[in-house]
């Protein structure tokens, strides 16, 4: 659940009953999580600008601290992985890809295309996995991505995960996880609703595209991440 959309205590204590693991994008939205009673081990860290305070907390909030930091340039993994070697910790890390995509979106919550801040350029990623310092004190666990919110057409999430799975057969390692973000659109208004896109659609299209991309070209079957927010808090 991505703890941005909306923060209150109860409601995740609720999402954390019913199974919820937590995306946040702050050490305050990490507390709140971790107030909920949300296992550490099922949250992933993500946004730009993390600080080396949250990453500390992040670390060492718990033995393995949490399962991800979903990080956005190649300067913050080794911000990381120097932290995680200060404390004497391994740092479980994800690339979050920069696949350039266009969404029809608000141009202010699209986040995948190259000219934005958010996500790393495969050619970057691939350079930094072969960088030894950058992995002293972390691990490569996963990839992911997410392109923007309210989204309502799946043609830019199609390319996204071809991108994604393109990058994880290249690199070709045991990852944990693949993270195909969020954004799923609700019905703000009129038009909204006349090019809303349903849940089952969604995931019948994020299902056949990783089959398509991904798992028929490869015997590995990492879990799949997803980081729903408005879609299961926007209407309630």
């Amino acid at each position: 659940y991505a703890v941005k959309a909306n923060t209150n205590l109860e409601v995740l204590k609720l999402l954390q009953k019913m199974g919820a693991g937590a995306d946040v994008v702050s050490v305050g939205e990490l507390k709140k999580a971790l107030k909920a009673g949300i296992d550490p081990q099922k949250i992933v860290f993500s946004g730009v600008g993390k600080t080396q305070a949250e990453i500390t907390f992040a670390l060492k909030c718990h033995k393995n601290g949490i399962y991800s930091f979903n990080v956005e340039s190649i300067e913050e993994l080794e911000m990381i992985n120097a932290i995680a070697r200060k404390n004497k910790k391994i740092a479980r890390v994800a690339f979050r890809l920069n696949p350039k995509v266009n969404v029809k979106t608000h141009k202010h919550i699209s986040t995948g295309n190259k000219t934005h801040k958010f996500g790393i350029l495969k050619e970057d990623i691939i350079e930094a996995i072969d960088l030894s310092h950058l992995w002293t004190n972390a691990v490569l666990v996963g990839l992911s991505i997410h392109i923007g919110s309210q989204l309502t057409d799946m043609k830019a999430t199609v390319d996204a995960i071809k991108e994604l799975s393109t990058l994880a057969l290249e690199i070709d390692q045991d990852l944990e996880f693949l993270d195909v973000g969020g954004g799923l659109g609700i019905d703000y208004t009129e038009d909204d609703r006349k090019n809303l896109t349903s849940i089952d659609h969604y995931m019948e299209v994020i299902s056949k595209s990783l089959e398509q991309f991904y798992f028929s070209k490869t015997n590995k079957k990492p879990r799949i991440v997803f980081e729903p927010g408005r879609i299961l808090v926007g209407k309630m």
